[in-house]
């Protein structure tokens, strides 16, 4: 039996990339965001509404205010990125996916002294691709430091 290749997922947000490894993947939705149920929206934990996934509603969050991204309209084509949680599945919305490439093609930085000394930051680490840094998210990272400053 042959092992399997470690991968992470690159997406964008705000022409700003980011990495995800495939374990924390549970599926990628395309141009499912006009099933988005907004009166199931909660401000102040960045949910911006539900979404049926595999017979349940799942939140879906604003990865954008999470970050101190500037905001966008939520457009129906946009990729929802459906996660693994501690709670279950949950799901960000994403600007594009740019496809799912071998651990062997990313390099692992540390943050710059100045980003790492932030306690509520939803990451811990730089990937290098290509000669790009890419944001290191991690799903259960994510979901734990959701709320912060």
């Amino acid at each position: 039996m042959t092992g399997s290749v470690k991968m992470k997922l690159v997406f964008r947000l705000a022409e700003i990339g980011f990495a995800l490894s495939v374990a924390d993947l549970v599926e990628i939705l395309e141009g499912t965001v006009s099933g988005l149920d907004r009166s199931a929206a909660d401000p102040s934990r960045l949910v911006i509404g539900a979404l049926a996934h595999r017979g349940d509603l799942i939140p879906v969050k604003d990865l954008r205010k999470r970050f101190g991204l500037r905001e966008q309209p939520v457009v129906s084509d946009r990729p929802v990125l459906i996660l693994s949680g501690e709670e279950g599945p949950w799901g960000i919305i994403v600007d594009r996916v740019e496809g799912i490439f071998p651990d062997a093609e990313f390099d692992a930085r540390p943050l710059p002294p100045l980003f790492a000394a932030q306690p509520f930051l939803p990451f811990d680490r730089l990937v290098v691709r290509k000669d790009e840094p890419l944001v290191l998210c991690e799903s259960t990272r994510l979901e734990s430091r959701w709320v912060g400053p």
